[in-house]
């Protein structure tokens, strides 16, 4: 698989200007971290995948939704998307992953620590500010429709 190999060094400069521990994969193009955050999941895997001309984050719950839930989990996350600028949840009916995903295209420039930074950032920003709801959800303790409505109106 071929990547931008200059974009994955400012990726890994905006990495290191936070001291957060990674591991990356130079045959492959992609960089995995943990992430502690402030909510009821408290933690979540980030995983960054390199491109020729961009890059996409991810982080991934630690909590999969199981067949009784997943039809309410996937109501929340749709809820959610909609009014959602940038990014989007996503969930995997095969296992119940709930991730959340940022894509950036930049074509053959490389972007500012700025917008590397945003683009880093946000999927584990999103899990943060919906977790508490996500997991109420995941847990069978809320419907998403309910869950969904408290978050957004948060």
């Amino acid at each position: 698989m071929s990547y931008s190999t200059s974009l994955a060094r400012a990726i890994s400069k905006y990495l290191d200007s936070q001291d957060w521990h990674y591991d990356f994969n130079a045959e492959k193009g992609f960089f995995k971290l943990g992430m502690n955050i402030s909510c009821k999941l408290k933690t979540c895997q980030v995983f960054i995948t390199v491109r020729d001309n961009g890059f996409s984050s991810i982080a991934i719950s630690p909590l999969n939704a199981d067949s009784d839930t997943q039809a309410e989990v996937t109501e929340f996350i749709t809820r959610l998307n909609f009014s959602l600028r940038d990014g989007a949840f996503k969930t995997d009916y095969s296992d119940g992953e709930v991730r959340y995903v940022n894509s950036l295209y930049c074509g053959d420039s490389i972007p500012s620590m700025d917008v590397i930074e945003r683009t880093v950032d946000l999927p584990f920003m999103m899990l943060r500010t919906y977790g508490d709801e996500l997991a109420s959800v995941i847990m069978g303790f809320s419907t998403g429709k309910a869950a969904a409505a408290k978050a957004l109106a948060d």
